[in-house]
């Protein structure tokens, strides 16, 4: 009971922001609108399209306590065959805000493939930010991130 008020706690003091302080992570490492992952984007089609395509609820598959969307049946399949090849770093939140210990939403469309994974980010701007010199960003948020979803 007490967990679920302090991250019910964290959800509106980030209602709006979309930010949660870091010493309240979110239950679900994976971010998740309207009911799936990362807004519904198919995460295979960065990869194999080079482009942010939305996935329709028809390709749907569970993981990580999240509905991942995608454009069709074969991506669906890709991702169920190896999701952690696939799936964005940080579980879709912004690379960029992981760096200093906050949560907050990436943007499907604001996105990078750097090094075979998948990286999102707050807005193009910031992804602008991110790709001059990502491998000193990416070292950063790893720290945070597993600091808060040890496995």
């Amino acid at each position: 009971m007490l967990m679920s008020r302090r991250v019910g706690l964290a959800v509106l003091l980030g209602a709006g922001t979309g930010t949660f302080p870091s010493a309240s992570f979110a239950e679900s490492p994976v971010w998740q609108s309207n009911g799936y992952a990362i807004g519904g984007f198919d995460v295979v089609a960065y990869f194999t399209k080079k482009a942010a395509v939305r996935g329709k609820p028809e390709f749907s598959h569970v993981w990580h306590d999240a509905t991942w969307l995608f454009e069709s049946a074969e991506n669906r399949d890709k991702f169920a065959a190896n999701p952690d090849g696939f799936a964005p770093q940080y579980g879709g939140h912004c690379t960029m805000s992981m760096i200093s210990g906050k949560q907050s939403r990436g943007d499907p469309q604001a996105w990078t493939v750097r090094n075979g994974k998948l990286y999102l980010n707050g807005n193009q701007t910031v992804n602008s930010r991110f790709n001059e010199d990502g491998d000193v960003y990416v070292s950063k948020a790893d720290s945070w991130w597993k600091r808060s979803y040890a496995k």
